[in-house]
């Protein structure tokens, strides 16, 4: 019985009648091994770097079928970091990051597609409580097992945006408007 049955199911493999295989993998985000650096100009004068510390979320990626792929990406925007205790302060108050109203800077995505080697992925970002559509391009770095018996993947991109477009007005004269940023992402099989 075993032997006609298993007969069967490759007669119907043959013939193109294989049951479906989910081939879309979920990853969540590996906040220790993902990174958010920023450039904004200071005066325009010279160009100032920062980052934030804190990443959650999930990838779900498809690379037979990028459409079937997904991103959702939350920045902790408390954790902004300019290596100066009294910058952090002033960019997490109410004239900036506004933390305590708006703890999470979101990013969800709405479509993903191939683009040659790479994804175009679109969504839209939330930040300060506004939310405006953006497309970036993301890159596949790599992906492999793990030393501690895992598989991880690994994406990076770089966009920019005008803070001024979700509502962050203050001080464009001194601090630019324009926010350009990398975020390179790690992300553990679940």
């Amino acid at each position: 019985m075993r032997v006609e049955l298993s007969a069967a199911l490759c007669f119907l493999v043959l013939l193109g009648f294989a049951p479906p295989v989910e081939a879309s993998e979920t990853y969540k985000i590996d906040k220790g091994h993902t990174s958010v650096i920023f450039k904004v100009r200071h005066m325009n004068l010279a160009n100032f770097y920062g980052r934030f510390n804190e990443t959650e979320g999930q990838i779900i990626y498809d690379a037979a079928n990028p459409s079937g792929s997904s991103i959702e990406f939350q920045i902790k925007s408390e954790t902004i970091d300019t290596n100066s205790e009294k910058r952090n302060k002033s960019l997490k108050g109410p004239d900036y990051l506004n933390v305590k109203q708006f703890p999470f800077i979101v990013f969800r995505s709405k479509s993903v597609k191939a683009k040659g080697a790479d994804l175009e992925v679109s969504g839209e970002m939330t930040l300060l409580g506004v939310t405006r559509p953006l497309t970036v391009v993301i890159k596949k770095i790599g992906e492999g097992d793990d030393p501690w018996g895992g598989y991880r993947i690994g994406f990076e991109t770089r966009f920019s945006f005008l803070r001024s477009d979700f509502g962050m007005k203050y001080n464009l004269k001194g601090l630019g408007d324009e926010i350009h940023t990398i975020v390179s992402i790690e992300g553990i099989k679940k």
